[in-house]
């Protein structure tokens, strides 16, 4: 995988170094970082800055429409959004009888990442992370080719979440994104995020590598349900508010999470 400079967002929950200590022009000159940073404490905004560009050789600046790939943390939201349709016992059979070989896998174990799926189909070729897939294609490719086994040990794999976005349209009825958008975005108040597939919105912040030369993104269409939404900041601590605030219920139940503790005090991780 390339190595590149993220254009990042970084969302500290319950800091305790006061922001402004946080020399952000030493830091800016030692690593040319980009990014917009946000300090929460609680449900109060205490501090925020923002540095570097969204597209350096455009010298474009972030704004508070300004997307950002989110990767990973795409999983959770699509665990979560899961959790009130299916039970974490039922299996892949029962919501996709064609999958014959992911068909006794349970939910339990794809949202644990104990299936042993591989971890992504480019690691097999299988996958060219620039060019356009649908997510059934996806899928079937993983029941064909995934080599998963039930209870497996703890093995990441972007696999396991793009069978939970094939199952939550199953539940559903619809595309994956339109799920995403009436069950989690909308009613959080997420206006302005979404679950990417073909088009690249204006808004969105772009990779740089490390001389700030622009990088082409991988399709989006090729990590649907492990890595393909989008948010703004202000879309970030809606989600960041409604998860500690219960709105799914008690955040150290939640699927998708890994749990811990941090200066004797609990956090959730992914």
């Amino acid at each position: 995988m390339k190595r590149v400079l993220l254009l990042t967002l970084l969302l500290t929950l319950f800091f305790s170094l006061s922001a402004m200590s946080l020399d952000f022009v030493a830091l800016e000159a030692r690593t040319a970082l980009s990014g917009v940073f946000l300090l929460l404490d609680a449900d109060e905004v205490i501090f925020s800055k923002q540095i570097g560009y969204k597209d350096h050789r455009q010298q474009l600046v972030f704004d508070e429409h300004t997307l950002f790939c989110i990767g990973s943390i795409t999983k959770p939201m699509v665990a979560m959004t899961l959790q009130n349709l299916v039970d974490e016992n039922q299996r892949v059979g029962e919501f996709l009888p064609q999958l014959t070989t992911l068909a006794p896998l349970t939910i339990a174990s794809l949202v644990n990442h104990r299936t042993s799926l591989v971890r992504d189909l480019t690691d097999l070729g299988l996958v060219d992370s620039y060019e356009a897939i649908s997510l059934s294609e996806l899928v079937s490719l993983i029941d064909r080719k995934g080599m998963g086994q039930p209870g497996g040990r703890y093995a990441y794999s972007n696999a396991n979440y793009q069978v939970l976005a094939k199952i939550l349209e199953q539940r559903t009825g619809q595309s994956f994104a339109q799920a995403m958008e009436s069950r989690l975005f909308l009613p959080l108040g997420m206006r302005e995020s979404r679950a990417l597939d073909e088009d690249i919105p204006e808004a969105l912040a772009q990779g740089h590598s490390r001389n700030l030369q622009t990088l082409k993104p991988y399709h989006f269409s090729t990590l649907a349900g492990s890595g393909n939404v989008v948010v703004t900041v202000k879309d970030l601590v809606h989600f960041t508010q409604a998860v500690l605030n219960g709105y799914f219920g008690d955040p150290f139940t939640l699927w998708g999470w890994n749990r811990g503790t941090f200066f004797e005090k609990l956090y959730l991780e992914h």
